[in-house]
């Protein structure tokens, strides 16, 4: 009646499961044909999209920019102006003839006296040494290192690239021309002319600057300039003195052999220009005024006949002087300064007719730069009347101005 089992057993799997395990493996299917086969080519297509729209971008400019003739004929100019200007800091050829009138007319517009100007012998560098010697990567006092030579040795010594045959220089190397300028001023106006290389057109390196005091109120210096070029040789190039406008600032005379306005003779005592050819008597003091354009102290204060006791000052501007005297014939007491620098002394004054004398040479401005002027304070405390005699002082714009005046003083213009 009974069924015998005969042992074996079945398992079914449940619909549910079948679905979602096939489900999950055309998932798995598809992520792998996306990763290998469809991103790839969305990926490509894109960056071709991309390249395109960049590329079709630079057509349609280059398009416009081969229209707009007169925009590239504006990048040019400015291109021309630059070079122009980079050649102006860092020329072809340097000559010692342009760094001498450079010196000239610093010197003119700082009011500095310069006394010699020495040229060294040129040294060839190479560009890197150099940049990183003005970088403060050497000691700037220091000597060319064996990355230099004196000009004249050839290139294959040293690894240089050689000249072309018109003379320029392939940039292998860099000329440099060493100048050291001696000069005396004032020390306000030091800044002023080492200003004036800093912010040259023309390159031009302060390696150092020394310094000495003369004197109360005058200074002498060294100054040591280094000057680049791309030539080693100025003498393929000279178009420095043949230049239109070289001399622009130099002033030009009817014959070599003329004398120039306020001209002395060396080796002249300053002095004796304060004697008229109308009168033989000596002063007791002296102030002599120059031009700004003078190479000379532009006003010199002491007491005649002894340069040694002068006041000097190299400003082109009105500065202000003083003179305080008492006493007898026997001995006088006086102090006298000029601008921030004083003197005193208790000595006997020639006083010759019972009358102390203070003598001023002036002369004739030049221009409207020409500044140079004195403010004269005088206190006069002793018995004997003082006489201030101005010799040859401009008319319209003088150069000697009455400051504060006490006791008997009188004033005579000549």
């Amino acid at each position: 009646m009974f069924k015998k089992n005969s042992g074996k057993s079945t398992h079914a799997i449940p619909a549910a499961e079948f679905y979602l395990a096939a489900a999950i493996l055309l998932l798995f299917e598809a992520f792998m044909l996306f990763s290998f086969f469809v991103k790839p080519n969305m990926d490509g297509a894109s960056a071709a999209r991309e390249e395109l729209y960049t590329s079709r971008a630079d057509l349609q400019r280059y398009r416009a920019d081969s229209f707009d003739t007169a925009g590239l004929a504006g990048q040019l100019d400015n291109l021309e102006t630059r070079i122009g200007e980079l050649e102006m800091m860092l020329p072809q050829a340097l000559h010692n003839e342009d760094i001498s009138i450079m010196l000239g007319r610093f010197s003119h517009d700082a009011n500095i006296i310069i006394d010699s100007i020495s040229f060294q012998e040129r040294q060839h560098v190479a560009p890197a040494d150099y940049i990183t010697r003005i970088a403060g990567g050497a000691d700037a006092s220091v000597s060319f290192t064996a990355s230099s030579q004196p000009y004249g040795a050839s290139s294959s010594e040293t690894g240089h690239s050689a000249l072309f045959d018109d003379g320029y220089h392939t940039g292998g190397s860099l000329s440099l021309q060493g100048v050291q300028v001696g000069f005396r001023s004032e020390f306000i106006a030091i800044g002023p002319f080492l200003n004036l290389f800093e912010t040259s057109d023309r390159m031009a390196r302060i390696k150092n600057v020394t310094l000495t005091r003369v004197q109360e109120g005058e200074l002498k210096g060294l100054l040591n300039l280094e000057f680049a070029s791309l030539s080693p040789d100025a003498e393929f190039f000279y178009p420095g003195m043949n230049t239109p406008g070289a001399f622009e600032d130099v002033g030009i005379k009817d014959s070599l052999f003329n004398k120039y306005h306020g001209f002395v003779e060396d080796n002249v005592d300053p002095t004796i220009l304060l004697l008229s050819e109308d009168e033989d008597i000596d002063p007791d003091f002296y102030i002599v005024l120059k031009a700004s354009s003078s190479n000379e102290t532009k006003v010199s204060y002491g007491v005649y006949p002894r340069v040694e006791t002068e006041l000097r000052s190299n400003i082109n501007n009105a500065i202000r002087a003083k003179l305080s005297i008492s006493g007898d014939s026997d001995q006088f007491d006086y102090v006298y300064s000029l601008a921030s620098y004083q003197k005193n002394e208790k000595r006997t004054l020639s006083a010759e007719d019972g009358k102390l004398r203070v003598k001023i040479l002036s002369c004739q401005r030049i221009g409207d730069n020409d500044n140079v002027a004195i403010l004269l304070d005088v206190e006069n405390n002793t018995a004997l009347p003082l006489e201030i005699i101005v010799v040859n002082d401009d008319v319209l714009n003088p150069r000697f101005h009455e400051g504060i005046i006490k006791g008997d003083v009188s004033v005579v213009k000549r």
